[in-house]
């Protein structure tokens, strides 16, 4: 198997860089093509942006266990244990899990009874003394984790944050620094606590009474058999409670999450906010549509002939959905002409053109360091251009989504994923997610249940071209330059979807931040008689309706466009009468129009500078354009202009959300697209990280940032916010094609004149009309060589 990082050969143009290739221009016996493995061992300065690895989470874990937290808490070490299913039974006995609440004689629901490690991740050092160390001014700060606790053994639980390292050190001399104690039900939901609330369902609906519901309901399926369970969020409304969502659907065989493409209409509540799993209970049972009933009630009413009941066929599940819900080739239908023969591909006839240090990539007059953090995922810093700052930081944050219908669960659904972590880094599709030579990078992550896990090749790094011109022009001569990119893509498994964040720079100085949303859509149970659609739903199935929901990320991009102080102005667009259009701006206005403008009314822009952070809230109107600049004022370009980068988002709408929607103020960066603010230490991302489970007295609310202060020529913040709405249809089953969308930073007047003016490129002059001029130009020239052929076998690292 030769070197994940090795770079590769699709085919392509053949050029020193990616681009399309016919195989017939490659001559027989031609040799390989060279190899340069871009990576090297050398440890930059940005190395004080690296994630912790594996063997440091180790590390942190053991200085923990050596801590004291009081009270006698002791951790116990991962991997923890399961719950222990015979001990649960025998506790209970014939009692029903759903009207008994009784004390567990001991630990018998396995690791949420425990004291455990729910999280870590690396602990950002303080930005000013972070630039000071990179600018050589200061010493290096040292590298801490971010560590959660969860104390479950304690009689009194607690969930506690601490910062912990250095973690180049050894265990025993890292220090264990307290930073806060939250509410031990506003943790993050995770894997000990989803193993007792499984069980916890599987006991209830195998219950006898509830067995023979299901099985006359659902085509003779039961839980564990036919039928799974999904727990979406909220847990709740209120911070100091714990009161689970319990939603029924059909498993689909060889997924984890094809479940969420059938539900049945049975769905429950479970109240977990003991720390004990034995004194929880379940109530406010649904059956299509009917109740709330308490657990008793509902079997009564079902078995008295009391409520209206369902009958789906068990061809349904054991047949068809089987087959229609797994993403494969359909083979009854006929070949498409050509399918079976390789499309185009890309390679690289001499080596990577970038290199890679640890997680720091240089290409082009690039450098950025390209990291990431568990709860939300990418997380760049350090990023220039040609040796000038661009930026500190531009991090994912925060993915939101609200769900729409008229169903017990699926009209109350609400996420902000970070919650969960989008961390949860698996090995990339290679020749799929990312060409095959791509350099790949390994991700780190803690898994409450399991401890450190590993992804190998869960980033890859690659440059590619589009087949197209990023400049071109023709006339008595023909000019262009091909448009390459180097591009960073990280792709985050959460939940029933696959989030896709690619960064990609340009070889003028312009960089893209691209958001692809693709998996299997949430659905809820759509009974026949509901027809075709309804307010909030396509159905796409027999009982399945497509709910309406939306993907709402939140970005930080912390802009140093040549140092921290910057101010953020905009450029509107406007039509006016002539003389108002040429005066705008203007210290001597004209008196009258020249006579040399024959138009009435002309187009024509106002600058403005914005002061303060309220004024910087602001949605994009196509019927009020603007252009978003960011730069220090006091540094210009030859010409006398501000050297800035533009902000310019893909069009996407509002997330439609009121202010007296019940999700906030938690998910309060929804209202605008750009907001603006000062740099503050303590105001690190865009959201709580446990806001999602304290709806009712979030920490983390975004609007608590915009305050009144001033935002000229001090150290600012863009918060940027992207919608999309999604409305599934019948192609979004069973696989969502990706949605894409993302924002682009330009150069606005940061150079004197186009930024890729320094590259070789194509050139030729027409001897039929310039004889004398004989100005030639290529791009290098290419090698013939045979593309080289990796292995893309799927090694499911990180799963």
């Amino acid at each position: 198997m030769l070197l994940q990082n090795r770079l590769c050969c699709l085919v392509a143009f053949a050029t020193v860089v990616p681009q399309l290739l016919a195989f017939s221009s490659i001559p027989k016996g031609a040799a390989q093509c060279e190899e340069r493995d871009p990576q090297s061992s050398e440890k930059p300065l940005t190395s004080i942006y690296d994630p912790p690895t594996a063997d440091e989470m180790d590390k942190v874990f053991a200085a923990l266990a050596a801590f004291d937290f009081g009270d006698g808490a002791v951790l116990t070490p991962a991997p923890l244990p399961p719950p222990d299913v015979d001990a649960v039974k025998e506790l209970f006995g014939s009692n029903s899990l759903a009207t008994t609440s009784i004390a567990s004689p001991g630990r018998i629901w396995g690791g949420i009874m425990h004291n455990y490690v729910a999280r870590q991740e690396l602990y950002l050092p303080n930005k000013a003394e972070a630039l000071a160390y990179l600018a050589g001014t200061g010493p290096a700060p040292a590298r801490y984790a971010e560590v959660h606790i969860a104390l479950g053994a304690l009689e009194t639980p607690r969930f506690v944050e601490y910062k912990v390292g250095p973690l180049d050190g050894p265990a025993a001399e890292m220090e264990v620094i307290f930073l806060s104690d939250q509410l031990f039900n506003s943790r993050s939901r995770e894997g000990n606590e989803m193993r007792a609330l499984k069980l916890m369902v599987d006991l209830i609906l195998n219950e006898p009474e509830m067995q023979t519901i299901t099985q006359e309901s659902f085509g003779g399926a039961v839980h564990g058999t036919g039928l799974n369970n999904h727990e979406p969020a909220p847990p709740g409304l209120i911070g100091t409670e714990r009161k689970t969502p319990i939603l029924v659907n059909y498993a689909i065989q060889g997924t984890w999450r094809g479940k969420d493409l059938h539900l049945v209409p049975l769905s429950f509540t479970i109240n977990n906010t003991d720390a004990d799993p034995s004194k929880w209970t379940a109530y406010d049972f649904y059956y299509s549509e009917q109740g709330p009933f308490t657990h008793d009630e509902f079997i009564a009413k079902y078995q008295a002939d009391e409520i209206e009941k369902v009958t789906i066929p068990p061809e349904y599940h054991l047949e068809v959905i089987q087959k229609s819900a797994f993403p494969a080739r359909r083979p009854e239908l006929p070949d498409r002409k050509y399918s079976e023969l390789p499309g185009p591909q890309a390679y690289m006839p001499e080596g990577a053109r970038y290199d890679v240090y640890g997680r720091t990539v240089e290409w082009m007059g690039w450098r950025f360091h390209a990291g990431y953090n568990f709860r939300a995922g990418p997380d760049f810093h350090a990023i220039s251009f040609k040796g000038e700052s661009v930026a500190y930081q531009i991090a994912l944050n925060e993915i939101g989504l609200i769900y729409s219908g008229n169903d017990p669960v699926a009209g109350n659904a609400f996420f902000l994923d970070s919650n969960f972590g989008n961390g949860e880094y698996r090995e990339l599709i290679r020749g799929v997610d990312c060409p095959a030579y791509a350099t790949y990078l390994t991700n780190y992550w803690w898994a409450a249940p399991g401890g450190a896990q590993t992804a190998e090749r869960s980033v890859c790094v690659y440059e590619l071209g589009d087949g197209g011109p990023l400049w071109r022009r023709g006339g008595p001569f023909v000019s262009g330059l091909k448009d390459y990119t180097l591009n960073v893509r990280f792709v985050m498994p959460n939940g029933n979807y696959d989030y896709m964040v690619t960064y990609s720079f340009s070889l003028d100085g312009h960089m893209r931040v691209e958001l692809g949303s693709s998996g299997f859509m949430q659905t809820h149970y759509f009974a026949p008689s509901r027809g075709p659609k309804n307010s909030m739903a396509y159905r796409v199935h027999d009982y399945v309706g497509a709910s309406l929901h939306d993907h709402t990320f939140g970005f930080k991009v912390d802009l140093d466009i040549l140092g921290t102080n910057n101010s953020f102005e905009t450029v509107a667009y406007k039509m006016a009468d002539t003389l108002t259009a040429i005066n705008a701006g203007l210290e001597t206005p004209y008196a009258a129009v020249p006579p040399y403008l024959k138009s009435n009314k002309m187009r024509y822009v106002e600058y403005g500078t914005v002061a303060t952070e309220e004024e910087s809230l602001m949605t994009v109107n196509p019927l009020a354009p603007k252009t978003w600049t960011f730069g220090d004022k006091t540094q210009v370009n030859k010409w006398g202009n501000t050297r800035a980068y533009k902000l310019g988002l893909d069009a996407n709408p509002s997330a439609v959300v009121d202010a007296d929607h019940y999700s906030m103020p938690a998910f309060s960066y929804a209202k605008q697209m750009l907001a603006v603010t000062q740099h503050k230490e303590e105001e690190k991302t865009i959201t709580g990280a446990y806001d999602l489970n304290r709806l009712d007295s979030p920490t983390g609310a975004f609007e608590q940032f915009v305050d009144g202060e001033s935002i000229e020529q001090t150290d600012i913040v863009a918060w940027v916010t992207l919608t999309a709405l999604h409305l599934p249809i019948a192609e979004d089953y069973p696989m969502t094609n990706v949605i894409n969308h993302g924002f682009t930073l330009s150069p606005w007047n940061f150079f004197d004149e186009n930024g890729a003016m320094d590259l070789p490129h194509y050139l030729r002059m027409n001897p039929a009309e310039l004889p004398e001029d004989t100005r030639y130009a290529n791009e290098p020239e290419v090698p013939q060589c045979t593309p080289i052929k990796y292995d893309i076998e799927h090694e499911f690292s990180g799963a």
